[in-house]
């Protein structure tokens, strides 16, 4: 399955969970229902037996009001599992933070000078640039030893990646690579959107046995009371039935409560674990190296701790980690991971059954010398290489990705949309080489990605308007902010166009900590920017799309893709005429364009439509087309990807400034589209 057949896959998994929950619901509804019809009856026969005085009469039954009592049970019972359900949606609003922040785990530092946790964030970054997809904040679970992680949030641009201590200083570079992908293969695949849902659903139907104990405790303690200060008197044979019963009914609620989330958790756990192999799976396609997470793999099984967490959230989470959170009892037939044997064996059949030990400290500083004296060897005889050792970096970037393409078979850029290989990995790591030391540096703090972005935004083609831009900024940032992105200005403006997405989602993660304040006046930078000239590009409008996204949160992203292509065509038609007309060049006259738009308009089922007079698209109505665009069906996106694709084509010859628009459009559409390699076709 390619990416949209994943989502489009995930997306039905959601609704038959969906299904399946309500049915387990129904189940508890009638089960209370009918525990309290039979509470009822025993404590008003012990008030009002019949003429036998062991039991009310058929008459005195019939006179009950039971079917309102049965009625009123279920209503409350589904008002708990609707209120626990939305309590825990709502503290997920937050995406994946929200769940970092319940397992203890603190945030990464983007500009962190520790080795291990340096290590840690350029494994990240280099695998999110090779997917195309926003860098995800990096959080540490610092009180585990256990090697696990865990990815979760509501879409890509909300995704966190978490890694506890242990995984952190424990795993080799290739292993913690492999365990990396792994987690990124959830992100990609859509994995955490219904992990989230199904924590949301679990803790409902846990509400259930919650208030069950809360009332055998508050029984339990009323009959201490009771019988302390009435120690001397007869005990009142109705009072003690009631409280019996009400004991019955608290005792049968927390039973039925706990059996629905035996099989609900037993739901999870086996879509967990088909999850779970194919994320391996993923992770050796993205790598090529098996040997990197199957190393990681035995490296848990040889450790005391192994993939152990001590957090109380473990097991509410539990579904969401690269390996089993806890052991033993019960938890063994509710796995959410198959053993850990099988897991090996799959992406290391010759397997000798042995794991592996701990390993020792200093491992980052030992690895980077390592790998530092590969490289010097590689730059002796492989000029892929040269440019690490004083080439230039753009002539280091040309000369590897023809060195790796050539090892490489590739195929369309689309088909690479949420599957990145070896060949992406690597060509996102000279990405990161080839970016000069000072941008490098700028994007790990809040205020240098600021005034990249904003050193991004300016016309370095016309000096007149550089100048308006600058003056402008000034007005809306603080003087020191805009006085670095002035500096920063140059050495952006010299930048090869692969770079300038790449350098967009490098500055994501410290953007994201920007407090409120600083936030709106960075939003106000932004705007004033596109504005000074009077005019908004195509790329600047991307970018904006793109950085707005992100920055906001879950909050569209969580909203359902329901809408079909059919309804939506008027939008695909600006979409589609807006990408026709992008190419400036003199050559590209109205008959190329036309030519550009039907060569995307054959891509898209039951589309028929013309080129629309340039005056009636606008920036505005283009805008509100991506928007309602970005809530279609994951098979109707991929149609839409397509078309774009081949009017980016349709000249046979794309730009590599084609290329990054029609990436900076996916992203807006929420699609990862990895890189272009050289000499791959678009489409």
């Amino acid at each position: 399955m390619d990416f949209f057949e994943h989502q489009e896959a995930a997306r039905r998994s959601s609704r038959r969970l969906v299904i399946l929950f309500a049915l387990a619901v129904g189940a508890i509804l009638l089960l209370v229902a009918g525990l309290s019809v039979l509470g009822t009856v025993l404590v008003v026969s012990s008030r009002h037996p019949g003429d036998s005085g062991a039991f009310m009469t058929a008459e005195s039954l019939r006179r009950l009001p039971l079917g309102r009592v049965a009625g009123l049970s279920a209503v409350i019972t589904l008002g708990v599992i609707a209120c626990g359900s939305f309590f825990k949606t709502m503290q997920l609003s937050g995406g994946g933070r929200s769940v970092a922040k319940s397992v203890g785990a603190r945030r990464v530092e983007t500009d962190t000078t520790d080795s291990y946790e340096r290590r840690l964030l350029n494994v990240v970054e280099e695998m999110a640039l090779a997917a195309g997809c926003p860098v995800p904040a990096v959080y540490l679970m610092e009180n585990e030893d256990g090697v696990n992680a865990f990815a979760a949030g509501w879409s890509l641009d909300d995704a966190v990646i978490g890694v506890t201590h242990g995984a952190m200083r424990q795993l080799s570079r290739d292993e913690l690579q492999g365990v990396v992908a792994h987690e990124f293969s959830h992100i990609l695949h859509g994995d955490m959107r219904l992990n989230l849902r199904l924590t949301g659903l679990v803790f409902g139907i846990l509400a259930i046995s919650v208030l069950g104990a809360m009332v055998m405790r508050a029984v339990g303690e009323g009959m201490s009371h009771t019988r302390y200060h009435r120690r001397d008197r007869s005990e009142d044979g109705g009072a003690m039935a009631m409280v019996v019963a009400a004991f019955v009914v608290g005792a049968a609620l927390y039973a039925v409560g706990s059996l629905g989330v035996f099989f609900a958790r037993l739901i999870q756990a086996a879509m967990s674990r088909q999850r779970e192999f194919l994320a391996d799976a993923s992770a050796v396609q993205y790598t090529r190296n098996p040997d990197g997470i199957g190393n990681a793999l035995r490296r848990i099984g040889g450790l005391a701790e192994g993939s152990r967490l001590r957090t109380a959230h473990a097991m509410e989470h539990s579904h969401l980690f690269f390996g089993a959170s806890s052991r033993g009892g019960l938890t063994s037939a509710l796995a959410t991971h198959p053993p850990l044997a099988s897991r090996i064996t799959r992406l290391m059949p010759h397997w000798d059954g042995l794991y592996l030990g701990p390993r020792r400290r200093g491992v980052p500083s030992e690895e980077a010398v390592s790998h530092a004296k590969r490289n010097e060897k590689r730059a002796a005889g492989h000029p892929a290489m040269m440019g690490l050792a004083g080439v230039s970096a753009d002539a280091a970037l040309k000369e590897r990705d023809v060195a790796v393409t050539r090892e490489m078979e590739m195929g369309d850029a689309v088909v690479s949309i949420g599957a990145p290989t070896p060949a992406h990995l690597a060509r996102a790591r000279a990405l990161i080489e080839g970016l000069p030391s000072l941008l490098r540096q700028a994007v790990r703090t809040p205020a240098g990605a600021q005034a990249v972005l904003f050193a991004l935004l300016c016309d370095p083609v016309r000096p007149q308007v550089v100048e308006i831009q600058w003056e402008t900024l000034g007005r809306h940032v603080d003087l020191s902010l805009a006085e670095l992105a002035e500096r920063l200005a140059p050495e952006v403006s010299r930048l090869d166009p692969a770079s300038r997405l790449p350098l967009l989602d490098l500055t994501l993660p410290a953007l994201a900590e920007l407090h409120p304040r600083a936030r709106r006046s960075f939003e106000a930078g932004v705007d004033a920017l596109i504005a000074a000239d009077g005019r908004l590009g195509l790329f600047e409008w991307a970018l904006r799309q793109a950085l707005w996204r992100h920055l906001i949160g879950p909050a569209a992203a969580r909203t359902p893709r329901r809408r079909r292509l059919a309804h939506h065509h008027e939008d695909l038609v600006v979409l589609l005429a807006v990408l026709a007309r992008v190419d400036p060049s003199p050559e590209h006259s109205k008959d190329a364009a036309e030519k550009a738009f039907a060569a995307g308009a054959a891509y898209v089922t039951g589309f028929s439509s013309s080129l629309p007079a340039a005056n009636q698209v606008s920036m505005a109505r283009l805008t509100q087309a991506v928007d309602r665009l970005g809530m279609l069906r994951p098979l109707d996106t991929r149609q839409v990807i397509h078309a774009c694709a081949a009017v980016v084509a349709a000249d046979h010859t794309v730009t590599v400034r084609e290329v990054e628009l029609l990436r900076a459009v996916a992203e807006t559409l929420d699609v990862p589209m990895p890189p272009l390699l050289p000499g791959q076709r678009l489409i």
